[in-house]
């Protein structure tokens, strides 16, 4: 799992919310995580398992939401929110060295965050998601899944969840 695909999955941490808003974003995803990730081995990526600790720092920046992210004490980049219809906002990721990246789209739908993508694999084109279950305010359920028949089937790929931590529990604290 990337850097990229690790701030993804975390992008999601937000209570079950009837209307997506900016700031709902910033006070569902502001704090640390400690998320443990586990993905099967497929055409994307070797199999692997690994638990982080994930820190966000979330404000509002005119009409989008920011959130600079750290994983493990290291700068993992910025990702930038900005709505675009009621549930669905356009997402960019700036990278550590600041350097701005099309991140896709966020999809909420309730309790249900999705971010998909389009990739190209083997010259064929690959659906991928990320999909983020809420099951509580500070608990979230993380599957990543491909679809290579245009999202008529899905397979899992990628699951793990994510739980809110206290300042506390952080390394150094």
């Amino acid at each position: 799992m990337n850097g990229s695909q690790v701030l993804l999955l975390a992008l999601a941490v937000q209570p079950a919310i009837d209307t997506a808003s900016v700031d709902q974003i910033i006070a569902g995803y502001g704090g640390s995580w400690r998320g443990h990730f586990v993905e099967r081995a497929s055409g994307i990526h070797p199999a692997s398992e690994r638990t982080i600790t994930i820190h966000n720092r979330c404000s509002r920046m005119g009409p989008d939401a920011s959130c600079d992210q750290a994983i493990d004490d290291k700068p993992a980049g910025t990702v930038r929110y900005h709505p675009q219809a009621p549930g669905l906002f356009e997402i960019t990721n700036f990278a550590a060295d600041g350097i701005g990246h099309p991140g896709g789209t966020l999809q909420i739908a309730g309790n249900v965050w999705t971010y998909p993508w389009t990739e190209t694999r083997d010259g064929k084109p690959a659906m991928l998601r990320i999909t983020n279950r809420f099951e509580n305010p500070d608990k979230i359920i993380y599957e990543k899944s491909i679809s290579i028949d245009g999202g008529k089937t899905w397979l899992a790929i990628g699951t793990g969840s994510e739980e809110r931590i206290a300042a506390a529990e952080l390394p150094g604290q």
